[in-house]
């Protein structure tokens, strides 16, 4: 959850603290608290868990599950992998995204879109987004605005802001807005989260139009 959304449900009176946690750890691996607080990290580990990174992957052990039903080679497991790349500093963890989506440029360059997802939902003019740029020279976005009232204009300075918080090489240099996308397409998970690979597929040649150079 981006800070600056933290900050908003604060001055709103909410009493917001973002933490981390997953089913097969049985609870919430980490969490601010209002003596320790860091709100672009996940917070400080609650103990209960040992945690450690292997290869940029958080990985834990200690209280977790006893595996999944109905699949006796997940029985008893010692430590769970839990797919998300995490940074740690100062005791507080930081979540940049799942490995699993990591966004490889044709530059080289290792990027995690929710890292650039979470700014551009952040500024509220967008119910989905999604960044690309997989063997791509740069990234780039399919945007959902939120009302019509989202102008070209409005975009482009929501862009520019969020640009000014990524590295040159995660900057988004193109975009392409798109019609809400239907319930019923089969591009959403049972929690409502789009399906990052079936969207690239679905959208593939509106993808292609924002890296095909303009003709004059």
């Amino acid at each position: 959850v981006p800070a600056g959304l933290i900050a908003k449900a604060r001055e709103a009176g909410l009493p917001v603290y973002q933490g981390y946690g997953l089913s097969e750890c049985v609870s919430v691996n980490t969490l601010n608290l209002p003596d320790a607080d860091n709100p672009d990290s996940v917070g400080r580990s609650l103990g209960h868990n040992t945690l450690t990174i292997e290869n940029g992957e958080l990985v834990a052990s200690g209280t977790i599950f006893l595996g999944y039903l109905n699949q006796p080679q997940s029985f008893y497991p010692t430590v769970v992998k839990t797919g998300d790349l995490v940074s740690e500093e100062d005791g507080y963890y930081y979540v940049a995204g799942r490995r699993k989506n990591l966004i490889i440029t044709s530059l080289g360059r290792n990027i995690s879109p929710e890292w650039i997802e979470s700014l551009l939902l952040a500024g509220g003019l967008f119910s989905q987004v999604l960044v690309v740029g997989e063997a791509r020279p740069h990234c780039a976005a399919l945007l959902v605005p939120r009302h019509r009232g989202v102008t070209a204009q409005m975009i482009e300075q929501h862009l520019a802001a969020v640009n000014q918080q990524l590295p040159d090489y995660a900057r988004l240099q193109a975009w392409q807005t798109l019609p809400e996308i239907a319930a019923d397409a089969g591009l959403f998970t049972a929690n409502g989260k789009l399906k990052r690979q079936q969207a690239v597929t679905h959208f593939q040649t509106v993808i292609d139009t924002m890296y095909t150079p303009a003709v004059a």
